[in-house]
């Protein structure tokens, strides 16, 4: 898949299932950094054992805010990677769901009903066939939706960028969600003229 610069990737899954199961998914992390090539800018993962639940809770709050792309390995079922998933799509963030098909005879009847262009469930065999079958979904995803993954460089000052802030808390949505917005009615105004 070309990219001109890394995908900034959130990656959940079960903290339950990574203490009993941490072989197997740090080769899915490492699958997801080396070879599809993506930037996992917060590995909340790696301070599992100090038991700040909290911190981790709120980190992964803003992280998953921030990144271009949701990737969660949900063969084991957790409340909070279901939570993750709805503020995902809630943020209209592109997301893949992955699933290994050993693990999960039945197909989860919420997260089906819920896939739509921006979020997808991926059933897998193993990380050979879940590479595959995520690049091929994310150049589908990406083609149709080209600029849900363009990054600019925006300078403002103190005063705008406190003012997106506000905004952004009170209304959860993404700083770039409401500069978005705002290019889009200038945009929408200034064609009608």
């Amino acid at each position: 898949m070309e990219k001109s610069y890394k995908l900034k990737v959130f990656c959940t899954f079960s903290s339950s299932a990574y203490k009993n199961n941490k072989k197997s998914l740090d080769k899915f992390i490492k699958m997801l950094e080396t070879e599809l090539d993506f930037f996992i800018e917060y590995r909340w993962f790696d301070n599992i054992d100090n038991d700040d639940y909290v911190k981790i809770f709120e980190n992964s709050q803003t992280y998953l805010k921030k990144a271009d792309l949701v990737v969660a390995e949900a063969s084991a079922q957790s409340i909070s990677v279901g939570q993750q998933l709805s503020l995902s799509k809630q943020l209209k963030k592109p997301t893949l769901v992955c699933i290994k098909r050993s693990n999960n005879e039945s197909k989860p009847a919420l997260l089906e009903g819920g896939q739509g262009p921006l979020f997808k469930i991926l059933y897998y065999d193993n990380n050979r066939d879940l590479m595959v079958k995520i690049d091929n979904v994310l150049n589908k995803m990406l083609k149709k939706n080209q600029s849900a993954l363009v990054k600019i460089n925006f300078i403002a000052t103190k005063q705008i960028k406190e003012k997106i802030f506000e905004i952004s808390k009170s209304s959860n949505k993404s700083q770039s969600e409401i500069l978005r917005n705002i290019v889009e009615k200038w945009i929408e105004q200034n064609n009608q003229q």
